[in-house]
């Protein structure tokens, strides 16, 4: 399952559970995890982070670390994907 499934399993179920402790009475409880279910949903992430693919090869392991001691400050997706870019 993807984050963002569970994300919206898990605030569903804090809005049916919400529906159930207002139907009991306890209202105040109701509302905040309401208000937890609400937060969940704001702050949820709109779409995935975009992975870019290259066509080339993927340079080993020993590529990606030389390139990262010549370029010092790069991640890893960094040096993975610039060489096979051809820069």
């Amino acid at each position: 399952m993807t984050e963002r499934t569970l994300l919206l399993l898990g605030a569903g179920a804090l809005l049916v559970s919400a529906i159930a402790f207002g139907f009991t009475g306890r209202y105040l409880l109701a509302g905040l995890i309401t208000l937890a279910a609400l937060l969940v949903f704001w702050f949820m992430p709109k779409h995935g982070t975009a992975i870019q693919k290259s066509d080339g090869p993927v340079p080993s392991p020993s590529e990606v670390k030389a390139y990262r001691q010549e370029h010092p400050g790069t991640s890893v997706s960094e040096a993975v994907s610039e060489p096979q870019r051809g820069k």
